[in-house]
């Protein structure tokens, strides 16, 4: 019953969205104050709202998206599939998330390994060019509360609490530690 209910109630939360969308297309603030504003809408109003507006923001938004309470993604470049679900406290750069993926609170996916130049000792940090990478997270993924991830993560993976994912590893793997280690594999049925 709950689902049929918020199923019938998505309509609304696009039309909730549609004033932010246009503060954001008339240049009144970012992207990314745009999302965190919407991140603070506390219960399924606010998940409704948050699906409004990435399905009306991002490059593709697939069915059913949720985006719990505090979380933010941050490039309306970003791709999102079917049935992901993402957990309270969480920061997403430029992604490309496969479908039914899942992640717990306090998860962070960055736009790379490297989005800040360093490189050069005569500049600060703050002033070098930032290079953003799509990373891409396969279909049926499981990220644990707490893990970072900067490199692509393969299909079928479960990546353990607090993991930091700096290289890719094959399906299916379960990956743990930091720098995450395929520590496990997933079981066949």
């Amino acid at each position: 019953m709950r689902r049929l209910v918020l199923k019938l109630a998505e309509p609304a939360g696009l039309l909730l969205a549609l004033p932010v969308l246009a503060g954001w297309r008339l240049r009144l603030f970012t992207y990314y104050t745009a999302g965190q504003l919407l991140s603070l809408i506390p219960g399924d109003v606010g998940m409704l709202i948050r699906r409004g507006w990435y399905r009306l923001t991002l490059g593709s938004c697939g069915e059913q998206l949720t985006v719990e309470f505090g979380s933010v993604i941050h490039k309306p470049e970003a791709r999102v599939g079917d049935n992901c679900y993402i957990g309270e406290n969480n920061r997403i750069g430029l992604v490309e998330i496969g479908d039914d993926f899942m992640s717990a609170n306090n998860v962070s996916i960055i736009s790379g390994s490297r989005p800040h130049g360093f490189e050069r000792r005569d500049l600060p940090i703050r002033l070098q060019p930032t290079r953003y990478e799509r990373v891409t997270i396969g279909r049926d993924v499981w990220i644990g509360v707490g893990a970072v991830v900067s490199a692509d993560v393969a299909p079928h993976s479960v990546i353990g609490a607090g993991a930091v994912v700096t290289k890719t590893f094959g399906e299916w793997q379960i990956l743990g530690g930091v720098p995450a280690t395929p520590i496990a594999e997933r079981p066949a049925a």
